[in-house]
């Protein structure tokens, strides 16, 4: 008889197997605990680190912290930040300065904070919207350094939202080579940075770069609306009013949605200028708006072609010629492919259920398809039937 499949074997391994749990437990709770704030017991990494997506709590020599570590996915980079409380009624985020910054800085679109300390104000970019706090804040130079010096540390993003102060570093990697001066250097930068904060710091700041959340909002908001405009518009007209010349009916539509793309750039611009963050919000809308204008026209423009057309009512009656199969992830997509009757198109593709796909036939198999003209002259599909 086998001795692990006897009763007492099966106990013995479980046994085991719920000490072992228990000891494991222990030995985590021991070098990850988050009372304990002695960097000495444990690596610099197990100190800062919690679990890989976790936030770790602890207190480093009376000043108390979070910190979370998460690993490279698929979709993003790994990173680390730390943060400490610290609450004040002014807000900034800093990092290194680019060229995309000193750009647009350059030319007027985008305001920053100017410290007066030339190799602070060339290599660190300071994003906010309270100018007197800010002055009065990177006045001290104790600041701007310890600013270099997180940056000296590896970390490349500053920032503090009025309640609390925090560092990241992005990309990470899961091992990075820190010891316990590199947790004091830290800790007393962001000391440092946090003393002499408080939520009346910044009451009397009277003199602001206005934030334009309203123009903002207005802007963003009618170009998602354009957006949404346009895959509802297109999804519901390639149903209803499917045209067989798509790609010279978008052509038809850049006419509308670059002239309007250029003038509702032109608003945006003068309407978001004038902010430390006007470049970033602008370049969002650029992209953003690349792909709402000329997909709200085109699908605008195929929902018009076809509602309350009156032409007079086509019957094609065509041949199949052939069909295939489009794989996709996780479903297939069944098709059959007929003679055109169009004098500018070889062929025209119809899209059937599998049943039908497979009881077709080339060279037997008819498809009798109505369409009409279409009001901006773009023929197209009211419906088809296939005869087996």
């Amino acid at each position: 008889m086998n001795p692990f499949c006897s009763p007492c074997g099966i106990k013995s391994i479980l046994l085991v197997l719920i000490v072992g749990l228990v000891l494991l437990s222990v030995l985590k709770r021991f070098l990850f605990s988050t009372k304990n704030s002695d960097p000495g017991l444990s690596s610099a990494r197990g100190f800062l680190f919690g679990g890989w997506g976790d936030n770790r709590k602890g207190t480093f020599e009376g000043i108390p912290y979070q910190s979370r570590y998460q690993g490279r996915t698929r979709h993003s980079a790994s990173y680390f930040k730390l943060w400490i409380p610290c609450r004040s009624a002014g807000a900034f985020k800093i990092s290194k300065e680019n060229f995309v910054d000193r750009f647009f800085k350059n030319t007027g679109i985008s305001v920053e904070l100017q410290t007066g300390d030339m190799d602070f104000d060339q290599n660190f970019y300071v994003e906010s919207d309270a100018v007197n706090f800010m002055r009065t804040y990177f006045a001290d130079p104790a600041k701007r350094e310890a600013v270099k010096t997180l940056f000296a540390l590896g970390f490349n993003e500053l920032r503090h939202d009025g309640k609390r102060l925090e560092v990241k570093q992005s990309p990470c990697p899961s091992c990075p080579d820190w010891d316990q001066a590199f947790i004091k250097q830290l800790f007393s930068c962001l000391k440092v940075l946090g003393s002499g904060m408080s939520d009346s710091y910044a009451m009397g700041d009277s003199e602001t770069i206005s934030p334009r959340k309203l123009e903002r909002r207005l802007i963003f908001g009618i170009a998602l609306v354009l957006l949404l405009t346009g895959i509802v518009a297109l999804l519901y007209g390639d149903i209803r009013y499917h045209p067989f010349d798509g790609w010279s009916l978008f052509v038809f539509s850049l006419r509308y949605s670059i002239p309007a793309f250029v003038l509702f750039f032109i608003v945006a611009v003068y309407a978001l200028k004038g902010q430390a963050s006007s470049h970033k919000n602008l370049l969002s809308l650029f992209f953003l708006s690349l792909f709402a204008f000329p997909l709200a026209s085109y699908g605008l423009l195929v929902v018009s072609n076809g509602y309350g057309d009156s032409g007079d009512l086509s019957v094609h009656t065509v041949g199949v010629i052939g069909k295939h199969i489009v794989h996709h992830k996780n479903s297939r997509s069944y098709y059959l492919t007929v003679q055109s009757w169009r004098p500018q198109s070889a062929w025209e593709n119809f899209q059937v259920p599998s049943g039908v796909y497979y009881r077709a036939s080339e060279g037997r198999s008819q498809i009798v398809v109505r369409t009409k003209p279409g009001i901006l002259g773009f023929e197209w599909r009211v419906d088809f039937e296939v005869l087996e």
